[in-house]
């Protein structure tokens, strides 16, 4: 795989980066609007969210376009990589680094996401069904 390849999805990794600590800081936030019953915080700080996360859509889709993109051989490695799979060579190293950081983060949005959900729906929290 071009070393520009993995520069590149280097970069978009980085980006998700930035707007998954964006979208957990928003979510602590939430949380700790939920918790003082702040129903007007609560909608201000949901419509807030979306922007990060429909913004993360975009970069997963850039990814997506970027791997299907490559020859057959190099965009299987790409996918596993972006996949969580470990580095073969040193130049891919930084991609696997950024990909494991973005599913530790991505770990702890959802876990707090869920609480928050729980929380405010109840019984009626997409994670009950």
């Amino acid at each position: 795989m071009d070393e520009t390849v993995i520069l590149t999805s280097v970069a978009l990794e980085k980006r998700m980066y930035t707007l998954l600590v964006e979208g957990l800081d928003l979510t602590r936030q939430l949380a700790e609007a939920v918790d003082r019953g702040d129903p007007v915080t609560m909608r201000l700080i949901l419509s807030m969210r979306a922007e990060p996360f429909e913004k993360l859509h975009d970069v997963r889709r850039a990814l997506e376009e970027r791997k299907n993109a490559l020859p057959p051989e190099d965009s299987a490695r790409l996918a596993g990589l972006l996949n969580g799979e470990a580095a073969q060579r040193a130049e891919e190293r930084p991609l696997a680094e950024q990909v494991a950081v973005n599913r530790r983060l991505l770990t702890q949005l959802f876990e707090l996401d869920k609480a928050v959900s729980l929380k405010l729906g109840k019984d009626q929290s997409h994670y009950k069904k």
